[in-house]
């Protein structure tokens, strides 16, 4: 509604000159353009700031350029409106591996039938990965007594707001059962599990809770990725998304293991570490997959002296 005021203000204070109200026009109609109308604040500042042409028109123009650096979303149905497409996209993918990480290490209570609660246990060698999950959320990171593994919880308020960015990037069933009872208590509806596919940080997420990355050179030199669950339907997505296959294996009480070792196969698994990285002390090992085929093609495993004795010995020491 601002553009015939402003046209008015142009014909009442200023000589116009008509090259000049073309490009006003180009200007005006490529700010709506790309954020919609004009909000009453730039309006009501073009008019009451200095009576020269050349500061309203340096207005419009501080506000489009403002737009245009800002990347401002516009999807009003998105709860990420306003922020930069760079940070959205980001925001989405860490909440996707964050519901990976619950979905294999972490649990939800509810304590003393009112309070809900959300833990996550990973190795000591991890610490970095809870702060990163505390500097948002809030929340306690400890020491778990006699066991080499840390505690993060987040209890009440806080929680929900981990929620609202979990919800629909939960999967397990006993993850969902156990989401579906505190989001009752909390008066927040449980969104239906988006589904699965390469483009979706979830399953680094899981992986941090649940993976391994392994090489043998016993026989053929591999490396091996793979993913232990009690649960067979747990992991079963892995198989449909990546290959593989899933074995039980019975030691330590019976769990499955999907697990990947052509190197095809891990190539991919490689590249999608590149854009969904894992943030698990595992990363390096991940970004170290292309080194170890590099050396083992020149058989540097084998060397027993020399440089390529001592590339391969680096390589370990990073491993």
């Amino acid at each position: 509604q601002g553009w015939p005021y402003i046209v008015a203000r142009l014909y009442m204070y200023y000589t116009i000159c008509w090259e000049l109200m073309y490009y006003i026009g180009i200007l005006i109609t490529s700010i709506i353009s790309l954020t919609g109308p004009i909000p009453y604040y730039i309006w009501y500042g073009a008019h009451r700031g200095s009576s020269s042409i050349a500061y309203t028109v340096k207005i419009l123009i501080s506000y489009t350029l403002s737009i245009i650096n800002n990347q401002q979303i516009t999807n009003n149905n998105n709860y990420l409106v306003g922020i930069s497409e760079t940070t959205r996209v980001r925001t989405i993918k860490f909440n996707q591996w964050l519901g990976g990480l619950i979905d294999a290490n972490g649990n939800f209570k509810i304590i003393n039938k009112i309070n809900a609660q959300c833990e996550i246990i990973v190795s000591i060698n991890d610490e970095k990965l809870l702060r990163q999950i505390q500097n948002k959320y809030g929340g306690s990171i400890k020491l778990r007594s006699g066991n080499k593994t840390l505690r993060y919880r987040l209890i009440n308020n806080n929680i929900k707001y981990l929620i609202k960015d979990i919800n629909g990037n939960i999967h397990t069933n006993k993850r969902l059962v156990e989401l579906h009872k505190i989001c009752n208590i909390l008066n927040i509806s449980v969104l239906r599990p988006v589904p699965l596919d390469k483009d979706n940080g979830w399953f680094n997420g899981y992986f941090d809770g649940k993976g391994i990355i392994e090489y043998n050179i016993s026989t053929k030199p591999q490396i091996n990725i793979s993913v232990t669950s009690r649960l067979y339907g747990d992991i079963e997505v892995y198989k449909d998304i990546w290959g593989g296959d899933i074995r039980f294996d019975p030691g330590n009480n019976g769990s499955y293991r999907w697990d990947i070792s052509r190197y095809i196969d891990i190539i991919e698994y490689y590249n999608y570490n590149k854009v969904h990285p894992s943030r698990s002390t595992k990363f390096k090992r991940l970004i170290l997959i292309k080194e170890f085929y590099r050396l083992i093609e020149l058989d540097a495993y084998k060397a027993s002296s020399g440089l390529l004795h001592k590339a391969w010995l680096l390589f370990t020491n990073k491993w």
